[in-house]
């Protein structure tokens, strides 16, 4: 497969767009298929949220996870954020 100049796309590229390609045939389908069945996309679209929210507290956790095994530094680097350490600082601020 070439893409890009005519450079070889690696394998791992090549991995991304076979699998970005999947997700962009599967959602139009899936939320076609629950409408179909349902007579709204209500139903598919709050299971969408439903997925992107879960996918956040994940990631939001293991951010939390990650800065805590890390380096200062490292963590910084990678631009790693820890919700934990945000609130921590807002118990430092004390009202006046």
């Amino acid at each position: 497969m070439r893409g890009g100049g005519g450079r070889e796309l690696s394998h791992r590229h090549q991995s991304a767009r076979a699998a970005g390609g999947f997700g962009g045939f599967m959602l139009p389908s899936l939320l076609g298929a629950i409408r179909d069945y349902t007579g709204s996309y209500a139903p598919g679209l709050f299971g969408c949220a439903a997925v992107f929210l879960c996918g956040l507290v994940l990631l939001l956790e293991l951010g939390a996870r990650w800065s805590q095994r890390w380096g200062e530094a490292a963590a910084q680097r990678a631009g790693i954020y820890s919700y934990r350490a945000s609130l921590a600082g807002l118990d430092d601020e004390s009202p006046a």
